[in-house]
């Protein structure tokens, strides 16, 4: 087995397109000569070369893997910082702007409220004793624009709904939801190898968990260095953002103090 190994390293680019002259050190000889006969593959066997090239991610794979959930992450956070029901109501009001039937409807669901306020205005203004006529012809167009502005703000309120539904299921789908199909989708893909001999083996063990390869750091806990990197970073950088802006605004109250000392 370790002549095949060797031989594999002699000849790379027969066997091994676009990878090293020698395997990465992620992966050396005797661990990989190890997972090959734990899986009861001999040389010769027509599935030993797809199981070294499965072994062997490409750098550009893991690149892109690392920035992917990294990215996932700070979308995760921004969510849970600004809230979801913030977005939601920022996102609706982009979606009305947009040449849609829902956006005509509030266009017209705003006019009428503007209606209505005003013919209530006219109706409080006209006396209903002194001048009766005249304030049932002002009460009766009130209630047939009230009549229209509340059909339209109870579609407008159901399409809103929709919509609200709709954005939380794209959001999960984009955010969390992505985070559960790479974990699991990439769960044998090491994101990135750790330098052969630097960390101990239960180190090697613990970072590769639950299915990566021994030497290399799992998505899942890479995942969680993200988390965690991310949410002190955010704290960090408040911090200073609001010491910052507290020495800026003792700056100004001393300011006026040293000039009325001046004067004086």
């Amino acid at each position: 087995m370790v002549d095949v190994i060797h031989s594999f390293n002699q000849q790379p680019t027969s066997i091994l397109p676009g990878h090293f002259l020698s395997l990465p050190a992620e992966l050396p000889e005797t661990r990989l000569v190890s997972r090959l006969c734990r899986r009861r593959i001999l040389p010769g066997s027509p599935s030993l070369r797809r199981r070294i090239q499965r072994l062997l991610p490409a750098p550009a794979t893991m690149l892109s893997l690392v920035l992917t959930v990294f990215f996932v992450h700070v979308a995760i956070y921004l969510v849970n910082t600004i809230g979801a029901s913030t977005i939601d109501g920022l996102l609706w009001l982009l979606y009305l702007r947009l040449p849609t039937p829902t956006s005509r409807t509030a266009r017209k669901q705003q006019q009428l409220k503007r209606q209505v306020l005003e013919q209530k205005h006219e109706m409080n203004s006209t006396s209903s004793q002194d001048e009766f006529a005249k304030w049932a012809k002002a009460r009766r167009r009130h209630d047939k624009t009230m009549e229209e502005y509340e059909a339209l703000n109870k579609t407008l309120t159901a399409q809103k709904s929709s919509f609200d539904w709709t954005v939380k299921i794209a959001r999960w789908l984009s955010t969390n939801g992505l985070k559960m199909f790479l974990q699991f989708w990439y769960s044998k893909t090491p994101v990135f190898p750790l330098p052969e001999a630097w960390f101990p083996y239960y180190v090697q063990w613990i970072v590769s968990f639950p299915r990566a390869p021994l030497g290399s750091v799992s998505i899942h806990v890479w995942s969680n260095v993200c988390a965690t990197t991310i949410a002190l970073a955010a704290e960090v950088a408040g911090a200073l953002l609001v010491q910052v802006v507290g020495q800026k605004k003792e700056q100004k109250e001393a300011a006026p103090v040293g000039a009325e000392g001046k004067a004086q």
